[in-house]
């Protein structure tokens, strides 16, 4: 499995999945995209405006579908990012969705 992998590079970086977020883009007729953000271990998602330097995207998880979502890449990590912003924390992403009142 690629995931033992993925944690182990994601520990060197000291990055984190951001828990309940991600991103879903039908590229074209039979590609999708899905991206996972990675924070910062410092980040706290209760406390994301105070820590925006630590909470914004350093990197993605990302894996792509050509058949229409039947099978799916192996999940990569990768700070090539075609769903977010790279730096900048997930309520000022642009597409995603966030709640009414903070």
């Amino acid at each position: 499995s690629e995931l033992p992998g993925l944690e182990k590079r994601m520990g060197e970086m000291e990055l984190k999945e951001m828990i309940g977020s991600s991103s879903f883009a039908h590229m074209n007729v039979s590609t999708l995209l899905i991206e996972i953000p990675l924070v910062s271990w410092g980040c706290n998602p209760a406390n994301m405006l105070a820590d925006r330097d630590v909470c914004g995207v350093q990197a993605v998880l990302q894996s792509y579908s050509h058949d229409e979502g039947q099978t799916w890449t192996p999940l990569e990590l990768t700070k090539d990012s075609k769903l977010y912003e790279l730096g900048k924390p997930l309520f000022e992403q642009k597409g995603v969705a966030r709640p009414i009142k903070w």
